[in-house]
């Protein structure tokens, strides 16, 4: 009875997990930020999200502790006259960061930051129109 039951609840926890793991297989991963930035100006929707997978992904994991995967979610807040130039807001987030008092929370910041599809800040002048 006793192994049944350990096999019941084994499989429910598979299977309760499997959704987190076709998510973390689909979502799009990037060893580097600037290319999830571009991304973001290049979307219709001005939208781009994924997994870092590289140095800066490393350096969160070693100071967090977490085994967690390094979310970033790219959004547009406005565009800048110059043409190719947007205002773009990085969100980072990390499940299983232990705080002082050894809690298991989520970790959160955000990046307000101005880009032009070429890499470079805006040009001096070019007003953000929203």
């Amino acid at each position: 009875m006793v192994k049944a039951s350990f096999t019941i609840t084994a499989l429910l926890t598979s299977v309760l997990l499997l959704p987190a793991r076709l998510v973390a297989a689909e979502t799009a991963q990037y060893t580097h930020i600037k290319p999830l930035l571009l991304a973001a100006i290049d979307a219709p929707d001005g939208k781009a999200s994924g997994i870092l997978t590289g140095p800066l992904a490393s350096l969160f994991k070693t100071t967090t502790g977490s085994k967690y995967p390094l979310l970033a979610t790219v959004t547009t807040v406005g565009d800048f006259s110059q043409p190719g130039c947007k205002r773009l807001n990085l969100h980072l987030q990390q499940q299983g960061v232990r705080t002082t008092s050894n809690e298991s929370k989520k970790f959160e910041v955000s990046y307000g930051l101005n880009l032009c599809r070429n890499g470079e800040a805006p040009s001096r002048g070019s007003g953000l129109r929203n």
